[in-house]
């Protein structure tokens, strides 16, 4: 679903020649970038929009300008915009955020909403911007829209601020977090209000007028600094004595009577009527004039109307060129309307009703709904929502319906069946089958059968869809007979009704095993809805039919339905649904024995989901990935997507999946022969399944591990009460695997009875199937006992068949799972948090990947600055670094050098990385992340190395420390702080080298001893120690030769690096090794 983007709204306003530019409020926007967000309260008439239209055309920096309108409460709408305002001053941002909105049809989750746009922004926007979102009081009433902005405010990067200008106060959730971040600065009227020498400025440039010093005090006693009255006059003259100096309400009936004198009964009888109600439709035209207020006035057209009011510049905007749509400023209106409502209140209620009428037929529910409120009839409120109910719930705008439902009082939708009905339709939509079941029970029991048998069937449907969602398949399945009961008492009732309730009495056998029905009454459905042209729901339908036709091993019907639906997904840009057919189809490969496209299908289905913030579905995809891996006998990766899955089932609650995953992980366990962990993985899941396919999954992988543990009796029983459950689910495949089990087990019992009883049966099966990847994938864990079995089978074609597909797939494991497996850091969750090396060369990882970027790879003084605050654990304030860095620098250049540095470095490494303490006034590096530094852990492990039990043990932890020393501390950095560190952890490493060589010689590991003294001498060529452990090899080796050209060695580089002869231990050692020797 995509909307229409007013471009006019994004474009920031033309800076008048006669704007009045405010220094003092322009230098307290200066420092914005400081700050998340930015504020400006205050009635209207204070200068806000004229404000930050000054200083959008006076920024550096990149603004992106959104007008908002009370249209904008739809969240959907608004989040379109904000888009596209970023958008048109990055173009290379937006594509994700459109693409997840279209995906949506107008049910947007917010949460992944705002992480798809803070991702998008973070991905193509690398310079400080400001997003400046003007009227925020239009959609300040909108709870939804509050949760969004407060969300992005809060989760935004730190490059992005947010500048929102309001009426009112705002009452974002996050507001007081980001205030106690003292990451929020505020503007209200005691800032906004006009001071004499600005009131002096503005006469002069606006009206050619000189006030007196005295004349300004008079006008600020007057009016408070207030300009409103002043800026909307049209004569040059001083603002009148008659405005009050009150506030709150004093002032809005202040310029009211303003408005009414000097504007609106300055004007034609027929134009003043005009304006009134045209204020009251918000934007309007020529053609919805005529349709919700009929003939124009007599001599006059529409259309010579709207160019009066444009040509007489009475606070009209165009909002839209093509077509000449046009609303009036906000203060105009409100005052418009509020003369309506007092002079012609009947007249405004009979175009309310009209609008409603109007609003209705254009599907502009919105405005329609809005109507209804302004009127206040209860009854025509409840006749608009239920006529509007149904389409909403079509357009995918649940969440809208299920908004205004819940504003309603809970008795009034008691009394209505039909609106509670909408409301537990929208409680579906929106996640929550539980919730949703009991609200549809609950309306059921007040219909009223003779004259609403249209809503009770729809109910029941509903009821059918929310049991099947909360797993509960047989109410779903007596729900839905009871809507097709009712359908054919009511032949007359909409044929849609009675395909939705086919498709669910479908799902519902689908669900306990009665495959063959299931696609009966599936394709029944499927027809309805072609003969209907509802290309959507026949694409549900083929995705319906791909799963059933799977699980019966028809892959070519599969297919045909997968490609239909994603066809049509496709075209309609639905990442949500499209995420679900590829994971599907990525499933029917696998089950081909396709990996490759299966991989393809897999990591393309992710990519949607993650696009559309669908985490249900990423754990599906996840799980599949894990599934293929597994039969590629990677087991550590598998492993990885399992969890990550199992992760993401448990927040969703999501039970097929945690039924599932045990099942699948158990599997991975018999693969490395841990068969009592995998016993008890499957004993403590067994609680969890409930649905046909899991539990014979359940029976087949225990009574597999049984067998594998040599309990074959009890395996027998446990594979042919799998058998059962698939064969009466007509899942042929998975009763193939068991049959293909059971005749293991006789070979294992050598009981040709049992042979003889399932040999036919899987000889007759495997000749059916196309494909059989899942019995080739068991039969390949057997190994070498195939051959015990062939001894009992014989020598048939489908048994050579299956041994070619062994053999072949054998082959190709070792390929595919390189291949496969080298894509898997761009579709896995990688191992998070950073990896951070500083002994030798400088290197950071992040989640797997080395730091690269070019904020972190050009910019030598923040890679210096990072390691700096590593190195001191209480941080360090910006005057320290400013010191250490930046020693000529200070002031506001300092500050703006330090920001942008700790910005650049954040970027790189993520914005976890580095926090400032807003107690201390310091920056530090954040050691709650994950993440794994090479100096810490190599002082962890010579600790431990002393703290060791025994000398083997202690030779491990020093082996580790002088494995993680791969050279001097940051050997590339220069300044005063790091010299003593690298001294600190050079002698740390030759202690523990030392001690390390010294048990490899007690061990006799001449060759290890003689290399890490080698070692040493690179780091310090004078070295006794190693010179003389040399020796001492040499000497246990018998080559008195090279004893002696090793003390040689010793003297010169003695004489050469210090100046200086041979130590008394060195000579006496010398001497001795000879002597001994």
């Amino acid at each position: 679903m995509s909307i229409p983007i007013t471009r006019t709204k994004l474009i920031i306003p033309r800076r008048r020649a006669d704007l009045l530019s405010r220094p003092r409020l322009l230098d307290m926007l200066a420092d914005v970038l400081d700050y998340r967000l930015v504020v400006i309260s205050a009635p209207a008439g204070y200068g806000k929009t004229s404000l930050l239209v000054d200083f959008a055309h006076r920024q550096d920096v990149a603004v992106c300008w959104l007008s908002l309108d009370e249209f904008d409460q739809d969240v959907f709408r608004l989040a379109a915009h904000l888009i596209a305002s970023i958008q048109r001053v990055f173009p290379a941002f937006g594509e994700n955020s459109t693409a997840f909105l279209e995906s949506r049809a107008g049910e947007v989750d917010i949460p992944a909403l705002v992480s798809v746009l803070v991702n998008d922004i973070y991905e193509h926007v690398d310079e400080h911007f400001v997003v400046v979102l003007d009227d925020y009081h239009l959609v300040d009433s909108s709870a939804a829209v509050n949760e969004f902005i407060s969300r992005f405010g809060q989760e935004m990067d730190e490059n992005c601020h947010l500048v929102i200008s309001s009426r009112s106060l705002l009452s974002l959730p996050s507001l007081p977090l980001l205030i106690g971040r003292a990451q929020v600065k505020g503007f209200g009227m005691d800032e906004l209000a006009f001071q004499p020498g600005e009131i002096r400025s503005l006469f002069e440039k606006k009206f050619q007028r000189f006030l007196t010093p005295e004349e300004a005090e008079q006008l600020i006693t007057e009016t408070g600094g207030w300009i409103a009255a002043v800026l909307m006059r049209r004569d040059p003259v001083p603002v009148p004595r008659s405005v009050s100096s009150g506030w709150g309400g004093v002032v809005q009936v202040d310029l009211y009577d303003y408005l009414a004198q000097q504007v609106l009964e300055q004007q034609p009888l027929p134009r003043r009527r005009f304006l009134m109600q045209t204020a009251l439709l918000g934007e309007f035209n020529s053609r919805l004039c005529a349709e919700v207020l009929g003939e124009p006035p007599p001599g006059v057209s529409w259309e010579a109307l709207l160019d009066e009011v444009v040509q007489s510049n009475l606070f009209v905007q165009v909002v839209e060129a093509d077509g000449l749509w046009l609303r009036y400023h906000h203060l105009f209106a409100d005052f418009l309307v509020d003369r309506y409502r007092r002079e012609a209140p009947e007249e405004m209620d009979r175009q309310l009703e009209r609008m409603v009428e109007v609003f209705s037929r254009q599907q502009a529910w919105e405005k329609a709904y809005r109507a209804c409120r302004q009127r206040g009839d209860e009854m025509q409120l409840v006749a608009f929502l239920e006529r509007a109910g149904l389409a909403l719930l079509t357009q995918g705008q649940s969440s809208l319906l299920l908004e205004w439902l819940e504003q309603l009082p809970f008795p009034m939708l008691e009394e209505h069946p039909v609106l509670h009905s909408l409301r537990g339709a929208a409680l579906i939509e929106r996640g929550r089958p539980r919730q949703a079941l009991e609200v549809l029970q609950e309306a059921e029991q007040h219909f009223d059968l003779d004259l609403q048998a249209d809503m009770l069937t729809r109910n029941l449907v509903w009821q059918a869809a929310a049991a099947r969602l909360a797993g509960n398949p047989l109410r779903g399945e007596e729900c839905a007979l009871r809507a097709l009961s009712l359908m054919e008492k009511h032949p007359s009732l909409p044929r849609a009704v009675l395909c939705e309730a086919r498709r669910e009495l479908g799902l519902a056998f689908a669900h306990r095993g009665e495959v063959e029905r299931a696609i009966e009454l599936l394709l029944q459905a499927r027809q309805g809805f072609l003969d209907l042209k509802n290309r959507e729901d026949v694409a549900r339908l083929d995705a319906d039919l791909g799963w059933l036709y799977m699980n019966l091993g028809e892959w070519r019907r599969a297919d045909e339905h997968y490609t239909r639906a994603r066809r049509v997904w496709e075209e309609s840009r639905r990442s949500g649904r499209l995420a679900f057919v590829l994971n599907n189809m990525g499933v029917l490969a696998l089950q081909r024995g396709d990996y490759r496209q299966a991989e393809e299908h897999f990591r393309t289905a992710l990519a949607y989901a993650r696009r559309g913030g669908d985490v249900r579905m990423q754990a599906f995809v996840l799980a599949g990935l894990g599934d293929l891996f597994a039969d590629l006998e990677a087991l550590p990766l598998a492993q990885q997507f399992y969890q990550r899955s199992g992760t993401l089932a448990a927040e969703m609650d999501e039970r097929a999946l945690r039924t599932y995953l045990p099942i699948a992980q158990a599997r991975l366990l018999r693969m490395q022969a841990a068969w009592d962990e995998a016993r008890q993985m499957l004993i403590e899941s067994a609680t969890h399944f409930g649905s046909t396919s899991p539990a014979g999954a359940w029976l087949l992988e225990y009574g597999i591990l049984q067998l594998f543990q040599g309990e074959v009796e009890a395996a027998v029983s446990m594979l042919e009460d799998a058998l059962g459950v698939f064969s009466t689910g007509g899942e042929r495949l998975q009763a193939l695997r068991a049959v293909f089990w059971l005749m293991w087990a006789g070979a294992r019992m050598a009981s040709v009875e049992t042979i003889e009883k399932y040999a036919p049966v899987f000889f007759e099966g495997l000749e059916q199937q196309d494909a059989f990847q899942p019995l080739v994938v068991d039969a390949l864990s057997l190994a070498g006992e195939l051959n015990r079995l062939q001894e009992f089978v014989g020598d048939r074609p489908g048994w050579r068949r299956l041994l070619k597909a062994v053999d072949d797939f054998e082959r190709q494991i070792p390929q595919l799972r390189r291949e496969l497996s080298r894509l898997h850091a761009s579709i896995t969750p990688a191992k998070t948090g950073l990896r951070i090396q500083s002994l030798g060369e400088a290197r950071i990882y992040r989640d797997g990947q080395l730091v690269t970027a070019p904020e972190w790879a050009n910019q030598r003084t923040v890679r210096e600055i990072f390691y700096y605050l590593l190195a001191h654990s209480q941080g360090a304030d910006r005057e320290t670094l400013g010191r250490e860095f930046w020693p000529h620098s200070e002031g506001t250049r300092l500050s703006r050098q330090v920001k942008n540095a700790v910005y650049r470095l954040r970027r790189a490494l993520g914005k976890e990385a580095v926090l400032y303490d807003l107690r201390t006034g310091r920056y530090r590096f954040n050691r709650d992340i994950s993440y794994r530094y090479d100096a810490e852990d190599f002082e962890v492990l010579i600790q431990q190395a002393g703290q060791a039990a025994d000398e083997e043990e202690a030779m491990q932890y020093f082996e580790r420390a002088v494995a993680l020393y791969r050279g001097d501390y940051l050997y590339t950095f220069d300044g005063l702080w790091v010299e003593p560190l690298r001294e600190g952890y050079r002698q740390m490493f030759i202690q523990a080298a030392n001690m390390l060589a010294e048990m490899y010689f007690h061990h006799q590991r001449l060759e290890d001893c003689h290399r890490l003294a080698q070692r040493l001498l690179e780091v310090d060529a004078c070295l006794e120690t190693a010179h003389g452990l040399l020796m001492r090899v040499y000497a246990r080796r018998g080559d008195r030769g090279a004893v002696a050209r090793q003390y040689q060695q010793y003297c010169r580089n003695m004489e050469d690096v210090l100046g200086l002869g041979p130590s008394a231990a060195m000579e006496q050692l010398y001497r001795r090794l000879l002597e001994e020797g």
